[in-house]
């Protein structure tokens, strides 16, 4: 069974706002027991920063993830590169998103 829609929301937010993260393509969550969560998500990583600071930005992905909730044990990201042609959902990070449309 899944976490709840709220927590997956959560989930999802703790990792695109975490830089490095240029967006998510797919979030999957199983609840292993009440108290036992596993998050297991594809994400697509900024292309410039060296593979020194993507395990940084992983680390710090599972950090904030375990501290809003304590219940996930368990964090699996798998890095795969931004693709507008692949039929999965990709959720960009909100630094890049384009500004909103300002109406005149």
């Amino acid at each position: 069974k899944a976490a709840d829609g709220a927590v997956v929301h959560g989930i999802r937010e703790q990792i695109v706002d975490t830089d490095g993260i240029d967006g998510v393509h797919e979030l999957l969550t199983m609840r292993l027991s009440p108290d036992e969560v596993l998050v297991a998500a594809r994400v697509d990583l900024t292309d410039d920063f060296t593979p020194a600071q993507l395990e940084e930005a992983a680390d710090r992905v599972e950090e904030r993830i375990r501290d809003r909730y304590p219940e996930v044990r368990h964090v699996f990201l798998d890095p795969t590169p931004g693709d507008p042609d692949a039929p999965r959902e990709q959720i960009p990070s909100p630094r890049r998103r384009p500004p909103a449309a300002v109406p005149p």
